[in-house]
């Protein structure tokens, strides 16, 4: 009786310090973005994985990004950077502007208002990390930054190709495996 006892509790044991160390998310990759050999100096960074997953990045002023704790596998990356293109209008993100809540007429009731970041104000870097990373969503789950983040909003704007950041025309990809990897994104014409 002792010696089955001994033997199922050594199996419980096995199984509660096993749980955890097999977690799918193995892998750290970080580097810079670069096009024309210069810094890319803000933006997001998307990338896609073949079930449509994706994992939100932000590119740090000196063209850096890093992305902690992802699947091993290979994305298509795209690049946005338009929120810094001086000659695009930006999205007006003033709560007071809002005439029609989403839902529920003028007072709300479906949704409240809009909450964001204020064009040109920074944002970029998560607190107490050395990348802004915002988080990977399993297929069919948005991503959303935080309340009051935006990815990539501090930085100068460098025209970059529309096929970057335009879904489905990337042609960049990368392998990410398992471990932390050091992989460039460069941009071409």
């Amino acid at each position: 009786m002792k010696v089955r006892l001994l033997g199922l509790l050594s199996a419980m044991l096995g199984l509660v310090l096993g749980c955890g160390s097999g977690s799918l998310y193995t892998a750290n990759v970080e580097g810079k973005v670069v096009y024309k050999g210069a810094p890319v100096t803000g933006g997001t960074l998307k990338f896609v994985s073949a079930d449509n997953g994706e994992i939100l990045a932000g590119i740090n002023p000196d063209g850096t990004y890093k992305v902690t704790n992802i699947v091993p596998a290979t994305y298509t990356v795209y690049v946005d950077n338009e929120l810094l293109n001086p000659k695009k209008k930006q999205p007006d993100y003033n709560p007071g502007s809002i005439t029609k809540a989403a839902g529920g007429g003028a007072k709300g009731g479906g949704g409240g208002p809009m909450v964001g970041p204020t064009p040109g104000k920074g944002g970029g870097g998560l607190p107490g990390g050395g990348g802004t990373t915002i988080g990977a969503t399993p297929k069919g789950v948005g991503a959303a930054a935080p309340p009051g983040v935006t990815p990539g909003q501090e930085g100068v704007f460098v025209e970059i190709p529309a096929k970057y950041h335009t879904t489905g025309k990337s042609d960049v990809t990368i392998t990410v495996e398992k471990g932390n990897n050091t992989i460039d994104i460069q941009l071409k014409d």
